[in-house]
């Protein structure tokens, strides 16, 4: 399917809403579900979003640290160690 972005007139709830039943279906998003209004600005098209999007799924939560993010701070003491 590809990456996505979350603009104003977004096609993600339209191409959930296809897929719906019919296809698996990956999505990960750093933000939680309660700030997606935020993303599509509109708290109808999110909770029909989410209503299907939920519906039959499993949400696997990963709580921690990123590893992008703890590798760019090694970098960022690396190089604060060679200066």
């Amino acid at each position: 399917m590809g990456k996505l972005t979350f603009l104003p007139a977004s096609p993600i709830p339209h191409s959930i809403a296809v897929r719906y039943e019919k296809a698996s279906t990956i999505i990960t998003s750093s933000k939680a579900f309660s700030d997606w209004e935020e993303l599509f600005h509109d708290p109808v098209i999110v909770s029909a979003f989410l209503d299907r999007l939920l519906h039959h799924s499993t949400v696997i939560n990963i709580k921690g640290n990123s590893y992008r993010l703890k590798g760019k701070l090694a970098e960022k003491e690396l190089k604060e160690i060679i200066k």
